[in-house]
């Protein structure tokens, strides 16, 4: 697939500085596409390694449903650190960097696998070791893997 250059170029981020922010991010909005033709953004906490966004979501719901239906998924990570006034309320400024992947969503259902997915998340956002999650909160949970097709940052810091 053919993605549109960014128009901003002079603001644009090196695939390295976009990763970084990916990594250290907190959280990221998905977006799917639902049955009803509606665009759905859904804010998560996530995982990132290097070719995939790794997300955690309840057994059912929109999420699942639309990816289910369109597997293509955009998803969003940003930073403000300051916005900076000035005299006339349109040339304010804001110091920001954001990145954008675009990929294909795929919902696992190996236990294992989920396992796995799921403590890199947890040790992520956990301030102690994570040994092994609980088996039936791994069955309540479902694991979604974004297979990154294509990464875009844009900053002004």
């Amino acid at each position: 697939m053919v993605f549109v250059p960014m128009r901003r170029q002079d603001k644009e981020m090196s695939n390295e500085k976009a990763q970084l922010l990916l990594m250290k991010g907190l959280v990221g909005r998905l977006g799917t596409y639902g049955r009803n033709g509606y665009p759905l953004i859904t804010p998560l906490h996530y995982y990132f390694d290097k070719n995939k966004i790794i997300l955690h979501s309840a057994l059912k719901g929109n999420k699942l449903d639309n990816i289910e239906n369109h597997a293509q998924v955009c998803f969003e990570v940003d930073i403000v650190e300051e916005i900076k006034e000035a005299e006339e309320p349109c040339n304010y400024t804001t110091r920001y960097a954001s990145v954008m992947v675009f990929g294909h969503a795929e919902v696992i259902l190996d236990e294992e696998k989920k396992q796995h997915f799921l403590t890199l998340l947890a040790e992520k956002y956990s301030k102690k070791p994570v040994d092994r999650l609980l088996k039936e909160k791994v069955k309540k949970s479902a694991v979604i893997v974004i297979n990154i097709e294509h990464i875009s940052g844009k900053g002004h810091l």
